[in-house]
């Protein structure tokens, strides 16, 4: 589905803060619409049309994922940004470390999505 996507090379591309290179094998990665997430799938990414090609948005930490339906009445401080004018939203989590809190992870469901596959 998204054959021109070069995922070897945004794997490569990925930032390293510890001096350790990334284990991530690019046969096992895939990119998805966040709708079609999996529960236990590792979330490693946001993926984003850039003017060179598609381009990996690295998060600080990856997270496995539980997804669920968009609550809209969920107070948890992530799911008041949501813009659900724009489309429908689904949440990857509801235990994302951001800050001081552990909130949900709520996505577009039609953006794209670096995942390593559960097994």
């Amino acid at each position: 589905m998204f054959a021109n996507l070069n995922i070897p090379a945004m794997i490569a591309a990925r930032p390293v803060t510890d001096g350790t290179p990334s284990h991530l094998d690019p046969a096992n990665v895939r990119v998805v619409r966040a709708d079609e997430v999996r529960d236990g799938d590792t979330v490693l990414a946001g993926v984003d049309r850039r003017s060179t090609g598609f381009a990996a948005d690295w998060f600080g930490a990856e997270y496995v994922a539980h997804p669920r339906p968009f609550d809209p009445t969920c107070t948890c401080g992530m799911c008041d940004l949501a813009d659900t004018s724009t489309g429908a939203y689904v949440v990857l989590t509801d235990e994302l470390h951001a800050g001081p809190c552990v909130t949900c992870d709520p996505w577009e469901a039609d953006r794209l999505v670096l995942v390593a596959p559960a097994a």
